[in-house]
């Protein structure tokens, strides 16, 4: 992870990056970190992942966060191409107001049904503003059943899939919820990532051997 940008003045309650900031007493403020811009020159290893999940630590694209800020981490990204850039955001009205570096995959959370429909609309943007990006939804956590439209489902590259952690704490969504977000994912081609704080995964099967039960 690479944290240029801290803070957020979003206020969820399951916030590990909130939580973490007062654990060890660390302001929450949004602000830009101008000593971590360079950081991202560390050189590659043969082999190694080269993905990058940038500003676990805050929101980027907050209403909040200057265009200045935006800018100076989208240039630091540009100047590493060797590198995949994984960007997060619960704001995604102002995902296709910025041209992406072509090394980014554009990623927007939903943890409940009302942040779909502005989801779908700012990818629809996307894909005609900046066509060829990957394109992802994170539903961790999952806090009730999400159901996509096929307006959004067509634009998805990516769907992953958690829990609510806090802490030691790992409250799981329904098997029902996962169920069907799986199911919807797969009439699409769509991979999904379990993550490891999910207790239940589905199991995929190859098509043409399911059974009728």
């Amino acid at each position: 992870s690479w944290n240029p940008v801290t803070g957020c003045k979003h206020g969820c309650s399951y916030c590990y990056a909130a939580a973490m900031s007062k654990r060890y007493d660390w302001s929450f403020e949004p602000q830009i970190r101008e000593d971590r811009l360079g950081l991202t020159e560390t050189k590659l290893k043969d082999g190694k992942n080269n993905r990058v999940f940038t500003c676990s630590m805050g929101e980027l694209f907050g209403p909040w966060v200057p265009d200045e800020w935006i800018q100076k981490v989208f240039a630091s990204i540009e100047q590493n191409p060797e590198w995949t850039f994984l960007l997060l955001t619960k704001s995604p009205e102002r995902l296709p107001t910025v041209q992406w570096p072509d090394n980014t995959w554009i990623g927007s959370t939903i943890d409940t049904q009302a942040r779909v429909d502005p989801v779908a609309l700012a990818f629809d943007e996307l894909c005609m503003n900046n066509p060829g990006h990957i394109q992802f939804i994170s539903c961790e956590p999952m806090l009730e059943k999400i159901v996509l439209p096929e307006s959004l489902l067509k634009n998805l590259h990516w769907i992953i899939i958690g829990a609510k952690s806090e802490g030691a704490n790992k409250t799981q969504p329904d098997t029902e919820w996962v169920e069907s977000l799986f199911t919807q994912a797969r009439e699409y081609n769509i991979p999904v990532w379990f993550k490891d704080n999910l207790i239940f995964r589905p199991q995929e099967v190859p098509f043409g051997e399911e059974t009728n039960a």
